[in-house]
């Protein structure tokens, strides 16, 4: 997102029927679910989804036509129930629902 000052990346979500087309579901401005952006550039953004029938098949495209310079990155991808968190530790850091805080040392 640095070199995005306002992000434009357009993110679509298709479905994909037992027919095997993809049908157009929601499409959105990933700036609108921006929730924090690093000084590296990064950025979380979250976004609820209803899905629409039982055992789908969820496509997501992202798109941004106006990036002069650099890659469009997605990394680090998580998706769960809403009501459901996710927790998880290494060394360094815990993980809360694709957050991470730093662990305290003892020194």
């Amino acid at each position: 997102m640095n070199e995005d000052i306002y992000p434009r990346t357009r993110l679509t979500f298709y479905i994909k029927g037992n027919d095997s087309k993809l049908y157009i579901s929601k499409q959105t401005d990933l700036w609108r679910y921006i929730q924090f952006v690093n000084k590296q550039g990064w950025g979380l953004f979250e976004i609820n989804y209803q899905t629409k029938v039982r055992n789908e098949h969820l496509v997501l495209v992202f798109e941004n036509k106006l990036i002069t310079r650099g890659n469009l990155i997605l990394d680090d991808i998580l998706i769960r129930p809403t009501d459901q968190n996710i927790l998880f530790q290494d060394s360094n850091f815990y993980y809360f629902n694709n957050r991470y805080y730093a662990k305290k040392s003892n020194q």
